[in-house]
């Protein structure tokens, strides 16, 4: 896992980028503002990163028969530590105001459509089709990463393909095929976090896109040409 790291730095480089140039370098000027105190950043940061610490403690540690329940008790603990001193009626409103039942069965709906990709055997036809590495690591890649919404999934898919077709899976092809998968991942309707962002800020998914698609296609030719240097 650490050999692969220095292997990632052009995508995160190029990622950072892309993000600054097309999106960030556009808020304007004192939209956002600095804490006035480090209490003021410690405190809310710490109420976020107690969700993971719990939640990987619980399940490495204690060894849980069921592993979403850390999952569960950490965010708990999380939202707990956010609401202190909030009064009932905050609650009550925070809790309505916040429509997650809209927001479950988004998420339910697109454990669903991934569970019906799965077994429709769409993702192996793709990835069989008789194409070159550079094909296989950034077409294939960025299509699975767009129709699945997941990054783990699609690189789980091409590399027992890729070391069927080309017998070697190295650390530069993983790389590239990573830095493909990411693009497609990240504008895929079926994207979690994409989609529950889009609801919870009130924009549109076509909005988004118009932002999005012309960093992801600069992404994916820059990934393409990556890909002529280092796969035969």
């Amino acid at each position: 896992m650490w050999q692969v790291i220095p292997y990632q730095f052009p995508g995160a480089m190029l990622a950072m980028a892309l993000g600054y140039l097309s999106l960030l370098c556009r808020v304007p000027d004192g939209r956002f503002q600095p804490a006035s105190s480090l209490k003021k950043i410690l405190v809310p940061l710490g109420a976020i990163l107690v969700a993971p610490l719990i939640d990987y403690s619980l399940k490495y540690a204690l060894r849980l028969p069921e592993s979403e329940l850390a999952t569960v008790v950490g965010v708990g603990a999380s939202v707990t530590l956010a609401g202190q001193g909030m009064s009932r009626e905050e609650w009550a409103e925070a809790i309505s105001g916040g429509k997650t039942w809209s927001f479950g069965l988004i998420v339910l709906g697109m454990f669903v459509y991934l569970g019906v990709f799965r077994a429709s055997g769409i993702s192996e036809l793709i990835a069989g089709l008789p194409f070159p590495p550079q094909a296989l690591t950034v077409r294939a890649g960025f299509v699975l990463g767009f129709v699945t919404g997941r990054v783990q999934a699609p690189v789980s898919i091409l590399i027992p393909v890729y070391l069927a077709k080309f017998g070697a899976f190295g650390l530069w092809a993983f790389a590239l095929t990573y830095f493909a998968v990411y693009p497609g991942y990240l504008i895929s309707p079926v994207h979690p976090c994409l989609v529950v962002s889009v609801e919870y800020a009130g924009t549109t998914l076509r909005k988004v896109m118009r932002e999005m698609i012309p960093p992801v296609i600069i992404a994916l030719i820059l990934t393409a040409l990556l890909s002529l240097w280092g796969l035969e």
